[in-house]
């Protein structure tokens, strides 16, 4: 029963998907960057969320009202449905950070290039660096980026070391940082095989870390630090 659910569902987000990256190829051609951005944070994700049976809610999104430069978003990562739910929740335009191998995934690929996304080769340091220049560079340009500092999904569902990539950034460019944890995607859709089961989500978003506080610190105790808010913040949601 679930497996036929699930293909259904997995059928719906692939062709609506689809459908809004054509939309939002179209705005960007007509030079409507912002009507792409609604396109997505309007229709895209809540239409996944409702296919797959998931009741979101945000907490602490107020605290974002108070914030006028652009800032990191620094998040637990446990399923793709977490990149839904904090575009869904979060009041920004955001960018994302991803793997080089999105590139290849037709229509996704394409679309992620044309919104600014950033892409880094894990696999090459070198290539990696210059993705984080590129993003100091959207940073300061005024545009709010997303990291996954675990650098991939946590398969048991805790929350796993933090990598240093996004913190240099943040430590060399001044940026300041946002704390998030996104609890109840696991469940949601599993990092491990096409599943998708009804439950809640929550986006949770912690104090700002000032960047200024960490220029004695080294990059390692700037991401312990942003980690731990990030398990105090998934550990105090009910």
């Amino acid at each position: 029963m679930w497996f036929i659910l699930n293909t259904v569902q997995f059928i719906m987000i692939a062709l609506w998907t689809v459908l809004l990256i054509l939309l939002v190829f179209l705005m960007l051609l007509f030079k409507q960057r912002n009507a792409a951005f609604f396109i997505v944070e309007k229709l895209w994700s809540p239409v996944l969320l409702a296919i797959a049976g998931a009741r979101i809610q945000s907490e602490g999104r107020e605290k974002l009202k108070k914030i006028n430069d652009s800032v990191i978003f620094a998040s637990n990562h446990q399923s793709n449905y977490d990149i839904v739910a904090i575009i869904n929740q979060t009041p920004r335009h955001l960018h994302f950070i991803a793997k080089e191998e999105l590139k290849k995934v037709p229509f996704l690929g394409q679309y992620t290039a044309a919104m600014g996304m950033i892409y880094i080769d894990r696999k090459n340091k070198e290539k990696a660096k210059e993705s984080l220049i590129k993003a100091g560079e959207l940073i300061r340009n005024g545009r709010d980026v997303v990291v996954f500092p675990e650098g991939t999904r946590s398969k048991d569902g805790k929350i796993h070391l933090f990598k240093r990539g996004a913190f240099i950034l943040a430590k060399e460019g001044k940026v300041d940082i946002i704390p998030v944890a996104i609890k109840g995607t696991y469940k949601v859709n599993p990092p491990t095989g096409l599943k998708l089961r009804p439950g809640k989500i929550v986006v949770k978003y912690g104090d700002i870390v000032y960047a200024k506080d960490f220029e004695d610190k080294t990059v390692e105790e700037f991401a312990e630090f942003v980690k731990n808010r990030v398990e105090e913040l998934y550990n105090s949601i009910d």
